[in-house]
């Protein structure tokens, strides 16, 4: 079911988490002993809507009254505010408000103001679920190695055979041009996080 925001969402900002989600050894392709890097969750975040770690986010929307849908989630809410541009002489103060909750993980807005700041808490401290252990570890092998020592993930290979009296045999394998910009694509972790995808 597609989800409407009549109000429209002016800034997100969420601050980086203290931990991402804990790898199980034996779940890492080729027993890589060093483990995922934050940079692979950062990727895996980018192209999700949801959060496996708590870490602090802020909201403004600058879209007046309307439904107002959370564009993350888990997101438990610590604070609501409104800014009256009216108060304080007329240089303006946010004005805390709760406005009623709807099924939809949103709010009912109505107000004569048009700004709101939300604060909260994105993200829970539970294991990440198995497709999304699974779609790390796959991004990381595909962007961690390279094709000759993981020849799985190339997309061609080239067999060159020298001559003479001294025959020699090479192999090596390739990448598209593109394989970076694929690799959520090529790795096969699209398909894991296709639940939990951000809507475009």
């Amino acid at each position: 079911m597609a989800v409407i925001y009549e109000t429209e969402l002016a800034l997100y900002e969420e601050l980086p988490p203290e931990t991402y989600p804990e790898v199980p050894r034996s779940a890492l392709l080729m027993n890589d002993a060093r483990g995922i890097p934050d940079w692979i969750w950062e990727r895996i975040e980018a192209y999700c809507n949801w959060r496996w770690t708590p870490r602090e986010a802020q909201i403004e929307s600058d879209g007046g009254s309307g439904w107002f849908i959370l564009p993350v989630r888990p997101f438990r809410v610590t604070k609501i505010e409104w800014f009256d541009p009216h108060a304080d002489g007329g240089y303006g103060l946010w004005m805390e408000s709760l406005p009623p909750s709807t099924p939809q993980r949103g709010w009912k807005m109505y107000s004569p103001f048009s700004h709101c700041r939300i604060t909260g808490i994105v993200g829970e401290n539970n294991p990440a679920p198995p497709a999304v252990i699974q779609a790390a570890v796959r991004l990381h092998a595909y962007l961690g190695h390279t094709p000759e020592s993981f020849p799985m993930w190339a997309t061609g290979r080239t067999h060159t055979t020298g001559g003479g009296s001294s025959s020699t045999s090479n192999e090596s394998f390739q990448r598209p041009a593109n394989y970076i910009a694929k690799a959520m694509q090529n790795s096969g972790a699209a398909d894991l996080l296709r639940p939990y995808r951000r809507s475009r």
